[in-house]
């Protein structure tokens, strides 16, 4: 899987960065041109402009929330407060601003409410940028604590001061801007904003990822608004809005450098996860590979000493009817789970084989090895076996190929009624497929056997259908196929592969 990487994002940022800012010193350079807004229409825009920062604050405080929880960060819990206190200000903002007192827009008590509310939101933003450059990644429980408290009391406090009978300091006069207080606030917080602004900086050039990217760009987007708070005289600006707009921006920055934190953090725990869950699996496949060579193993050779003590038992023991029909019970038995324990070996290596392991095989030589493998498991030459290949024909498979002939003989030699079939293989080649035609002589399959004659322990009169699903198995690992027919009183197992 690939990493995720900074570089697009950060581009985009910059970017949209490098067009905020020549679109605000433009409208800066071009501020004699403003007209005060219609009163209706500057508070409309207002409240447009706040519901998007409260929404983007709210989503921000969540997901800083979230982040702070996985990774326990100082800088997400810090961003998550901030940004969760900035919205409860804007609501308090808004109602206050279209509050029942709002008859005669902009006087009274609103007006200082309205400043307050603004300056608290610069304000607590500073500190929790403030914080972040000076607070280590990993705070302790008693300074966290402390941290959230702080800044659950900020709306509380402001709430308490914006709705109660006290008077407000007014920051502003209509006549001529900021007032003397307001100068001197408004010095304190460009001095704080510089501050962060070098420090995030610092900070960028050390580690310039994606997150000190955002808060970079957040914090450059938060000094582009100071300029137009005194930037005109009066009610109704739109250099407010344009001021408005510029920390909103501020915030989305923030918001996008979250997201991706939060893209990386859920990328690379789903990567854990899948590497903890490969590395199982491969612990738990070489575990039942153990166990089932282990079975296999001791289970033949136990089998092997069992045929020992019964050719014992018939050399010792009085032959008699009673003592053959047992002893060729047995050796059935015997002969039936030594097969199955074969099967299942064979099962086990079409599972274990991996499928890159692919390349040209030579079918000719394949079917002999396979006839000279089955000749010496039956301890006699087939007599009625012809092979019609005699050119080479290279096939895309591996070496369990062999093992789809040897299945397919022993199929025929197990099952047929009678004495040995006949049995005959031919091999022919085309451009797109090798097909390879195994046919018998032995009695014709019932239908209903044929319908699931490929099936994992299919009964039948030829056996339990083991031998042949493993066979449907490996045709589907080399990307061929196998079918059944039955034609001129032979059956006829048709094979295509892949030519090589």
């Amino acid at each position: 899987m690939k990493q995720i990487t900074n570089h697009p994002a950060q581009a985009g940022m910059a970017i949209l960065l490098l067009g905020s800012v020549m679109l605000t010193i433009g409208a800066y350079l071009d501020a004699n041109t403003w007209l005060q807004a219609e009163p209706a229409l500057f508070a409309a825009w207002l409240m447009l402009m706040t519901g998007v920062l409260i929404t983007l604050t709210i989503f921000t405080a969540l997901l800083g929330g979230i982040l702070y929880r996985n990774g326990n960060t100082t800088r997400y819990l810090l961003l998550s407060l901030a940004t969760a206190d900035i919205a409860i200000l804007s609501v308090l903002f808004v109602l206050e601003y279209i509050g029942p007192a709002y008859i005669g827009i902009g006087a009274g008590h609103h007006v200082e409410s309205g400043q307050l509310l603004v300056l608290l939101d610069g304000f607590v933003l500073l500190v929790a940028l403030t914080l972040d450059a000076m607070l280590p990644d990993r705070i302790s429980k008693v300074h966290e604590k402390t941290v959230i408290i702080s800044f659950i009391l900020v709306p509380l406090i402001a709430a308490a001061i914006v709705w109660s009978p006290l008077d407000i300091p007014s920051l502003t006069s209509v006549d001529a801007g900021l007032n003397p207080l307001g100068m001197w606030i408004l010095a304190v917080i460009i001095g704080i904003a510089v501050a962060v602004f070098l420090s995030h900086f610092a900070s960028w050039l050390n580690e310039p990822n994606v997150m000190n990217t955002s808060v970079l760009c957040g914090v450059i987007m938060f000094c582009l608004a100071i300029p137009f708070i005194n930037q005109v005289q009066g009610l109704f600006q739109t250099a407010h809005l344009i001021a408005l707009t510029n920390a909103t921006e501020g915030v989305f920055f923030v918001a996008v450098g979250m997201i991706f934190i939060y893209a990386q953090e859920q990328h690379a725990s789903l990567l854990s996860t899948v590497e903890k869950r490969t590395e199982e699996l491969a612990t738990a496949k070489d575990e039942s590979d153990f166990y089932l060579y282990l079975w296999s193993h001791e289970v033949a050779n136990l089998l092997q000493g069992l045929v020992l003590f019964m050719g014992l038992i018939e050399e010792y023991i009085p032959e008699s009817e009673e003592t053959r029909r047992l002893n060729g019970n047995a050796s059935a038995l015997t002969e039936n789970i030594m097969s199955i324990v074969r099967r299942v070996s064979e099962m086990a290596q079409v599972k274990k084989a991996e499928k890159n392991d692919m390349k040209p095989i030579e079918i000719c030589t394949t079917v002999h090895d396979a006839v000279a493998l089955i000749e010496r498991m039956k301890s006699h030459h087939l007599e009625h076996l012809e092979i019609d290949c005699d050119n080479r024909i290279d096939v895309i498979a591996d070496e369990l190929l062999k093992q789809v002939f040897v299945n397919l003989l022993k199929n025929s030699l197990d099952h047929c009624d009678g004495e040995e079939p006949r049995v005959k293989i031919s091999v022919s080649a085309s451009d797109a497929s090798v097909v390879v035609d195994y046919e018998d002589r032995c009695p014709e399959l019932p239908q209903n056997v044929q319908d699931v004659l490929f099936d994992k322990f299919t009964p039948s009169s030829r056996g339990f259908g083991l031998g042949l699903f493993i066979i449907r198995k490996l045709m589907a690992r080399y990307d061929g196929r196998i079918r059944y027919v039955r034609e001129n009183g032979s059956n006829h197992f048709l094979l295509e592969l892949n030519p090589a």
